[in-house]
């Protein structure tokens, strides 16, 4: 998995991922996210009020993802379901099933979309990795499973925090929309203002002393993100 990869394999990783989450796909999911963003706009519209934790934060992520990773159209709203429950709980869809059981069956589900490109190449994610031939089918299952966490977990907070932060700043939706070229710089700013990804684990792998604490070597550690301030 590249988050914790190392060395020579995470830049192995790096090169074949990297490109499918690059800027410069951004044009070709653009239309991905379009669409997606029209039909959230439209039940909007509809309704009198909604929760955007609920039914906005969880779906553009999960969109442009199925894209990268390849998912099919017919198969793409049970997956963005699966994964909203999976992370949220929240997906009444799927009410008789736990998250952690929620995000077994995507598990699941990349296993069978793996066999699928096994005899089916496209353009993908997966076809990508399995291209490549050093990475086993758990090694692709894994990765994309990676990617759909990592999509979820700070872009779908991202999301939901622009939200709150447009309603406690009432001017600052005033100026986006008079200048929207400025529109790059308020997302690097609700994602440094929301920080949704507060820490992360690491293990040592040696025995160290940071700030007079002693670690041991297979110790698992704790980074706090916001402490970098």
């Amino acid at each position: 998995m590249l988050e914790v990869s190392e060395g020579n394999w995470h830049s192995v990783l790096k090169r074949l991922i990297g490109p499918f989450l690059s800027r410069l796909r951004a044009p070709e999911l653009r239309s991905v996210l379009h669409e997606e963003v029209r039909e959230i706009v439209e039940r909007l519209r509809s309704q009198e009020t909604t929760d955007i934790a609920l039914t906005v934060g969880p779906r553009l992520p999960a969109a442009i993802v199925c894209e990268v990773i390849g998912v099919p159209l017919s198969e793409r709203e049970h997956l963005i379901q699966l994964t909203n429950h999976a992370f949220g709980g929240e997906e009444s869809s799927f009410d008789k099933m736990t998250p952690a059981e929620a995000h077994t069956e995507i598990l699941f589900y990349f296993h069978e979309l793996i066999e699928r490109r096994q005899k089916e190449p496209g353009t993908d994610l997966v076809s990508a990795l399995l291209a490549d031939g050093r990475l086993s089918t758990e090694d692709v299952l894994i990765n994309c499973d990676n990617v759909l966490i990592g999509g979820n977990e700070t872009t779908r907070h991202s999301i939901t925090g622009a939200f709150h932060a447009f309603q406690a700043f009432p001017g600052a939706l005033d100026t986006l929309r008079a200048d929207p070229e400025l529109a790059d710089r308020a997302v690097e700013e609700v994602v440094r203002w929301t920080s949704p990804a507060a820490h992360v684990l690491r293990v040592a792998t040696e025995d160290c002393e940071i700030g007079g604490q002693q670690i041991r070597e297979g110790q698992a550690v704790v980074a706090w993100l916001a402490a970098a301030y």
